[in-house]
This record gives C-alpha cells, sequence and structure tokens, in this order.
C-alpha cells in the first residue's frame, strides 16, 4: 500500500505541474498542465476546461485502478 501511495502522490502532480518544466526546459518540453495554462491564456475558455476535465478523468481511473489493486493485496492477507 505505501508503494502505491507513493506512485499515486508522485503521478498526480507531474501530470499537472507546469512551472516547473517552464523554468527548467526554458518552455521547450510541452506536459499536460501547460497545454491546459495555454488554452487558459490565450482566452480558449473550452478547449481549457476540456482538457482539464480530460487530467480529471485520468486521475480518477488510476485512483480506481490503484484502490482495486490495494483491495485485493489486502484480502488476499486474510485481513477483514
Amino acid at each position: 500500500p505505501g508503494i502505491i501511495s507513493a506512485c499515486t502522490m508522485v503521478f498526480m502532480p507531474s501530470i499537472s505541474a507546469y512551472v516547473i518544466t517552464d523554468v527548467m526546459s526554458e518552455r521547450q518540453i510541452m506536459i499536460f498542465g501547460n497545454a491546459i495554462q495555454i488554452a487558459f491564456d490565450t482566452n480558449n475558455w473550452n478547449g481549457g476546461s476540456f482538457l482539464a476535465l480530460i487530467m480529471l478523468v485520468i486521475i480518477f481511473v488510476s485512483m480506481i485502478a490503484t484502490g482495486r489493486f490495494q483491495d485485493n493485496s489486502e484480502k488476499e492477507k486474510g485481513s477483514w
């Protein structure tokens, strides 16, 4: 459970953080968070909202997948 929790805690900010990649790569690397920020900066509210919704769905699906993995490992150990 600790490894799964750590992976989730690293995955969620890494998909959405855009300031660090802008500073470190001098705006040469584009991640999902950058695309959302650019869409909102150019007043493309519909596009930015759609990209944010996609990111929310990806995070939700990953949390469901890790939750199911944790439940299966706890059942195998014999815990209630």
